[in-house]
């Protein structure tokens, strides 16, 4: 029982809240960047060009290395190195390997739906 506390606290709680993090500094970005006229620019040429759009650069950077650390840690404590039984460790695994694929395909639809279109009204 005291595991599945950790892990509950460690792995869906923390690396949740980090790619909420994550998924709204990107969404914030480029949202700006659309804001501003530059949706066809490289992110990186953008974030250089302007420090609202630096700050966020560096956020999402902060929230992807990060969460990525905190996920291979998870991996390490509650896949390989845990004392739980195979199937609960097979049920971490797929959990951990799974969810951020979820995440991804939720953001992105998320994304379609809210993000300014920049050819909105562009009639060939």
């Amino acid at each position: 029982m005291l595991m599945t506390n950790t892990f509950v606290k460690l792995c869906i709680i923390r690396l949740g809240l980090i790619y909420f993090a994550l998924a709204g500094s990107v969404f914030c970005f480029v949202q700006h960047k659309i804001a501003s006229g530059f949706w066809w620019l490289n992110g990186i040429e953008f974030a250089l060009s302007d420090a609202k759009a630096a700050v966020l650069l560096v956020a999402i950077l902060a929230s992807l290395f990060v969460g990525l650390y905190y996920w291979i840690t998870s991996y390490k404590q509650f896949v390989f190195k845990s004392e739980l039984s195979i199937t609960n460790r097979l049920y971490i695994l797929c959990y951990l390997s799974l969810a951020p694929e979820v995440a991804a395909l939720l953001t992105s639809e998320i994304y379609q739906l809210f993000l300014i279109n920049p050819f909105d009204g562009y009639q060939p």
